[in-house]
This record gives structure tokens, C-alpha cells and sequence, in this order.
């Protein structure tokens, strides 16, 4: 039997095809409803960091994934399916510090823990919304967020709160937080338009598009102080969000973030969610009152930047197990005026004479060991 040669088989057209096949005609949500009372099945997805776009190893899991979610589907079950993002650790407040210029806890400090926090779930929701588009290319099926909603979230995260901070501070529209250096740059100059007190024109800063240490640069050198971006969002900085389930919420940004995910909303879940959180420390409370927590020590691998330990992802990421060599020599403690090993020795030294040995009935000396090596060890 022979086959007709293709010349063109036209791969990119008959993905768009399909695609665009499934969104005019409704196809997933007519799934949904077609099995919605059917036996449920479920299916807990391990949830992808929403720190950068997805790369290849990202799509071959997504593959398998919506392989074993289509094939229950096929058999009438009902299911959830519900995206995962995971938006805590390191990973994503490093990025962060690059983004900001931010070397060091010290610095992190100094911006403010409030607003650096609100930078990293800006990252998330940024990220969210690019592999939300990126899945969607790939045929994934899930009840999906819609991403332009997703990155108005993000543009409006912080100034809902005056000037990004929170608490009650931030309710009433504080434009600073207090507290030495603590004063957080959003634009340079008077007023949403940026002009100085000469009428010219000075450059604005805001934290999703400059850096920490470049506002704080520029206002050093306008002898200016930083004040703060009025919300974009309007009055009151209420955002109106729309949800996966088609409802409009109107709120400000940060309470709706808090609830992203929820059954009522459907759309992705994300980590850092208060629902999530407060089932987790619900959970570890439960477990600390049957006895189920005990204190001990571990070894494992340490940051010494981050002041955390690494986890088992960011080890296999690329770093190593290394033994740093280090050299400790034992030294006698000399005081000016007293004997060797301090007061009670009974030999004492005058200023630019050598020190006499210690005699047999000397103090017993317990000099604490001097560490001349280098490294994190």
C-alpha cells in the first residue's frame, strides 16, 4: 500500500487550528459540563514556580500531566482541573534582589520586608500570567486565570496600600514607612508628573521598573526625597478582577491575591494565597498538640547569604559539596599591665618589654582557637 507524499505538513497551523477549534466552539467547558456529575477524580497538581517563562522540561511534564487528566475525563469522571503555581522560596527573592539591586539582608531591610515581599508576588503574578499563555499554547487543559487579569493584579499590588506597605499604616495611604532609611523610593520630584521645585522635568521611579539603588541615587543627587506614585487604580486603589469562573470582583489588590484559587473563583491555586497558608500552620498546630513535632539537628546545606538552608532543587540546580581548608592556631591572651593568662599571674609586663614566660604556677590558660581559614565553613 503506498501513502501520498506530504510536502508541507503545516505543524504550527494545525496547532493554531485546533486550538482555535476548542475556544470558538467551547469545547473544554462543554467537558466539564458533560461529566460534571460524574465519579469525581482527583488530581493535585505539583505546582510550577512561577519565577521565569516555562522551558522544555516544563512542557514534557505538562504533556504527561494532561495525558492522564484527558484519559479519566474520557471515562465520564469528574474533575477539578486546577493549575498549581508555587510562589515561595529563595528562587524567587533572589531574582527579586537582582532585580532591585538588593546585595544583602541589610538591604533588604532598609527597602522595607513589607514591599519586598509585594515585589515577589508581582514576580509571581507576572510569571503566572506568562505560563498560563505558554500552557495554553501547548494544549493544556486547565481551568485557567486570564492572564491580562493576572498582570493587572500585579501593576496594582502595593499601591493599593499607599506606598506598598501594609498594615494599618497602609490602610490609611501612608506615602512612607517609618523608621531609619526606611522610606521606599516610587517616584523622584513632586507629584504624579515628577516635576521638581524648579518647574523641570526629573525623572520617576517606580519599584517595578527601576531599582532600589538607582532611585535612591538619583534622589541623592537632586537632593530631593522620594515620594510616592498616586494609585493607577483610581479612587480608593480598588481593582475590579475577573475571575476564572466569570464573576468581577471589586476589591483592593492585595485581598484579592490573598484569595486566588478558591473553589468559588476556580482558576490556579498559588502558594501564597492566606487560605493555603492558614491551612498549613492550621495543620502544624494540629500536629505540634498530638506530639507529633519534636526539636533535633540535621546537617544540610547552608546559605550564608540567604541565612536559610538550601532546598534539595536548588542543590541539584548547579551547586556543589565543597571542604574548605582552615588553619587554627592556639594564642595566649596578653593584657597590658597584667600577667600572662590576666589578672592573678603574678609576672607582669611594662609597655615595650617582651612578656615573661609563663611560669609552672601560672593561671591555666583556655585560649579560644583563631580561625585563619576562609569560605561559608
Amino acid at each position: 500500500m503506498s501513502f501520498q507524499k506530504v510536502a508541507d505538513a503545516e505543524f504550527l497551523k494545525g496547532e493554531h487550528d485546533m486550538l482555535r477549534f476548542w475556544n470558538e466552539r467551547g469545547i473544554f467547558d462543554k467537558l466539564r459540563a458533560q461529566n460534571a456529575n460524574g465519579e469525581p477524580w482527583s488530581f493535585l497538581d505539583g505546582p510550577i514556580t512561577a519565577n521565569n517563562p516555562m522551558g522544555v522540561h516544563h512542557a514534557w511534564g505538562r504533556t504527561y500531566k494532561d495525558a492522564f487528566q484527558r484519559f479519566q475525563a474520557m471515562q465520564g469522571k469528574a474533575l477539578r482541573f486546577q493549575n498549581g503555581f508555587d510562589c515561595q522560596g529563595l528562587w524567587v527573592e533572589v531574582e527579586v534582589q537582582k532585580e532591585l539591586g538588593l546585595a544583602t539582608k541589610h538591604d533588604i531591610e532598609r527597602f522595607g520586608m513589607d514591599r519586598f515581599v509585594n515585589e515577589c508576588k508581582r514576580r509571581v503574578l507576572r510569571f503566572a500570567a506568562r505560563q498560563t499563555e505558554q500552557s495554553i499554547r501547548l494544549g493544556y487543559w486547565m481551568d485557567w486565570d486570564r492572564p491580562d487579569e493576572l498582570r493587572k493584579l500585579a501593576e496594582a499590588l502595593g499601591h493599593d496600600l499607599g506606598d506598598g506597605g501594609s498594615g494599618e499604616a497602609g490602610e490609611r495611604g501612608a506615602g512612607r514607612l517609618t523608621g531609619e532609611d526606611r522610606s521606599v523610593p516610587l517616584s523622584l520630584g513632586r507629584g504624579a508628573r515628577g516635576e521638581g521645585s524648579d518647574g523641570g522635568s526629573i525623572a520617576s521611579f517606580t519599584s517595578t521598573s527601576a531599582s532600589y539603588s538607582k532611585g535612591k541615587q538619583a534622589a541623592d543627587a537632586a537632593g530631593q526625597p522620594l515620594t510616592p506614585v498616586p494609585s493607577p487604580q483610581g479612587e480608593g486603589g480598588l481593582v475590579s478582577y475577573q475571575t476564572a469562573s466569570g464573576e468581577t470582583v471589586r476589591d483592593l489588590a492585595h485581598r484579592i491575591v490573598e484569595r486566588l484559587g478558591n473553589r468559588n473563583w476556580g482558576g490556579s491555586y498559588f502558594t501564597f494565597s492566606t487560605e493555603n497558608n492558614e491551612t498549613i500552620w492550621t495543620f502544624l498546630k494540629k500536629c505540634h498538640q498530638r506530639g507529633k513535632i519534636a526539636r533535633g539537628h540535621d546537617v544540610m546545606p547552608w546559605s550564608g547569604l540567604a541565612g536559610s538552608a538550601y532546598s534539595q532543587m536548588e542543590v541539584a540546580d548547579g551547586r556543589r559539596l565543597t571542604t574548605h581548608r582552615s588553619v587554627f592556631v592556639r594564642f595566649p591572651i596578653l593584657r597590658k599591665g597584667s600577667g600572662v593568662g590576666g589578672q592573678g599571674s603574678g609576672t607582669a609586663t611594662q609597655e615595650g618589654e617582651a612578656p615573661a614566660e609563663p611560669r609552672a604556677s601560672s593561671t591555666t590558660m583556655h585560649p579560644a582557637p583563631l580561625s585563619l581559614g576562609s569560605g561559608d565553613g
